[in-house]
Formats: structure tokens, sequence, C-alpha cells
């Protein structure tokens, strides 16, 4: 039997940790390290050129400023433009090219414009029978919505109100995150699009003094967070309940049940076998299960709309 032990934290490289260190120096709020000019989108840049000009000396058979040393006399012929789309957003890049046009990226392919890991996931899902998606409600990840709308064209892409009330509040101290999150409720329990639209702005005039992120926020995501906007209450319902919007806790079923098996395992610093692990998730897996009594919520009054709305593209089942 495998012995299972839970390994010592490994200590990271010295160097690693001062680099770290120097690159935070400045870090004052998330948008620091993840927003649209952030350091993690920085860092990607520079990565992929280092790595793509490395291709090109492996090529070539020299590094810059060195001998030509290729049979043929081919060199370095500076660099073409191009824009992937990703997680990041855009990222726009420098790909070194070479005189004679053979040179072929591994890391950036000629044709390729995107970064291909939600795009895989996406086509796994039609691999495996999801014929069709009517409205698809994702978390804010950069390149996700496009991803969906390449494999199902007549999807609807909403924006998680759940992880925009969440970001929204990263920027503002927990003794006034109830009165914001309250002023934000506002906007996504508008009757109408035009409402939600008048509430953002009241929330603006209110908050852009303090907290001017978060207005510019929703000003950047409003395309994808109003389409729920356009189904019946019914509907709306399903796709997120208004008055579960939490300052703690998930509403994400998958969230919920990654965040109980963490805490099953927490308090524990080994484990003797493989099959106690097993044995603790089956367990922890049982008493999850439990709860998963009740039918959906309003999901009666959600499909007959469904069937209304979706007519054509409703398979029954």
């Amino acid at each position: 039997m495998t012995v299972a032990k839970r390994n010592k934290r490994e200590k990271p490289d010295p160097e690693l940790v001062k680099l770290a260190d120097s690159l935070l120096a400045n870090y004052q709020k998330p948008e620091d390290l993840i927003g649209e000019n952030g350091l993690l989108k920085q860092l990607t840049k520079m990565l992929v050129e280092r790595a793509l000009e490395t291709e090109m000396s492996e090529h070539l058979g020299h590094g810059k400023s060195e001998t030509v040393t290729n049979a043929t006399g081919n060199t370095r012929n500076g660099h073409s433009a191009k824009t992937l789309e990703g997680e990041f957003g855009e990222l726009p890049l420098n790909i070194p090219r070479d005189r004679q046009g053979a040179f072929e990226p591994k890391l950036v392919e000629r044709h390729q414009t995107r970064w291909t890991g939600f795009d895989d996931k996406i086509t796994e899902l039609k691999t495996r029978g999801v014929q069709d998606i009517f409205i698809a409600c994702v978390d804010g990840l950069k390149g996700f919505p496009e991803a969906i709308e390449a494999v199902y064209p007549k999807a609807a892409v909403q924006l998680c109100i759940v992880h925009m009330v969440r970001n929204s509040l990263n920027f503002v101290p927990w003794k006034m995150q109830r009165e914001v999150a309250a002023d934000l409720k506002t906007i996504y329990t508008s009757s109408t699009v035009e409402m939600a639209e008048q509430m953002l702005g009241a929330f603006e005039a209110r908050w852009d003094k303090d907290y001017p992120s978060i207005g510019q926020s929703w000003r950047r995501n409003w395309a994808r967070v109003i389409p729920f906007f356009d189904y019946p209450p019914e509907i709306r319902k399903v796709i997120y309940a208004p008055e579960e919007v939490p300052l703690g806790d998930t509403t994400n079923a998958i969230e919920s049940i990654n965040m109980s098996l963490r805490k099953v395992i927490k308090t524990r610093s080994s484990f003797p076998t493989d099959e106690a692990v097993t044995k603790l998730f089956y367990l922890a897996l049982n008493n999850i299960s439990k709860k998963w009594t009740m039918p959906t919520r309003d999901w009666k009054a959600a499909l007959n709309r469904f069937t209304i709305q979706f007519e054509e593209r409703l398979v029954p089942g």
C-alpha cells in the first residue's frame, strides 16, 4: 500500500523570492497584479517574447549578435506585431522573423489568435454531448466568453453577478462593505436595463470619490452584465438569486463542494495511506450529498419560461 503523507512545504528559491518582492514593491490593489495593465500581463508578455527569441536562436543556430553559423546564411529580420486573446484580455506580442521566412514558432503558432486553454475545455463539452447552451454564466476570466461563443454561437454569455460584487468589494474596507453592497444591489435587481443604468449612475455619484475602480469595472463589463435583463424574472432567478449574492460564502455548487472537502483535511497534517484519504473524502461527500434533497428553486416556473423563450432549441427530456 502506498503511504501518502503530506510533504513538508518546500521552500521557494531565495532568488525568486527576492525577485517577487522587487516586482511587488509598488503593489497596492488587485488591479496592480491582475488588471488590464497589471504585473501578470506584463510578465506574460515578457516571458513569451523571451521564449520566442530563444526559439529563433535555436532555429538559426546562433543568438543575437553572434556569428552566423547556419549553411544558408539565414539571420534575424526584425519583428512582426501580433495580438492574442486570452485570460489577460488582449496581449500584444512582438514575434521575431527570419529573412528566409522559414521560422515556425511553437509557443505561438503562425495563425494562432488565442491561448487555447479555454477553447479546449469548451470543445470537450461539445464532444461529450453538450449540443447547445442557452445562457452561460461566467466568472470574468478574460477569453472565456469568446471561447464559449466560438463553439456555441447562439449562447448568451452572462457575467456572474456574485463575482462582480465580490470583485467590487475588494476595493472597500470591511466596515463599509455592506453599505456599498446594498447600493450595488439596486443595479442588478433593477427591472430593466435602463433602470439599472440609472442606478449605476447613482452609485458612481455617491461612491466614485472613494472607490472609482468599482464604477469603472461595471462600466467596462456592462455588455456582459446586462444579458439577463432580456429574460423574465423566472429565468433571472435561475441565473442568479438576487437575495443570495453573498459577502462571504459561495453560491456556486462546485466551489461549495471543494470548500467542504478542504475543510475536512485542513486540520490533518498527514494520512497513513492513500485509502485513508479516499475514505475521508467518500464520507465527506456522503454528508454533503444528504443536503441535495431540495429541488432547484423556482425551476418549474423557469422551465416553463425556457420552453417559451427557446421553443425551437429546447429538446424535451
